[in-house]
């Protein structure tokens, strides 16, 4: 196993897990940061380049509003202005991505993952 510590934005936090899963790509490749807003450690998931180039503004807009409060799809429907089946699809990939977890089954709850926070400063500050 390799454990990498970084410190960065999103784009040198990608490029390091990338050179670190190229260089040992027979064994697990583990990386953390430490978020710039809340100043605690982040474990960063492994995410291909598809993942990444997937994360439109639609879906920017859903991690956001999640991190300011909107737990359910009910909530995001509202605040977002988007349909119900759009926004099932935005937060199934989020949570594929590890951006976003489910805090409850049904009815289903999120809240946005420290690897989400980490994305969506890097994002909104270029």
């Amino acid at each position: 196993e390799v454990y990498l510590d970084a410190v960065g934005g999103l784009r040198v936090l990608c490029v390091i897990m990338t050179i670190a899963t190229l260089l040992v790509p027979k064994k697990d490749v583990h990386l953390t940061s430490i978020a710039e807003n809340s100043g605690r450690k982040v474990d960063i998931p492994r995410m291909s380049l598809a993942l990444l180039v997937s994360l439109t503004g639609a879906k920017l807009d859903v991690l956001g509003a999640i991190k300011d409060g909107c737990s359910s799809i009910e909530e995001l429907e509202k605040a977002l202005s988007k349909d119900k089946s759009t926004l099932s699809r935005h937060l199934t990939s989020l949570e594929e991505m590890g951006l976003i977890e489910k805090i409850q089954p049904r009815p289903a709850e999120y809240r946005i993952t420290g690897m989400g926070e980490v994305v969506l400063l890097s994002l909104v500050k270029c």
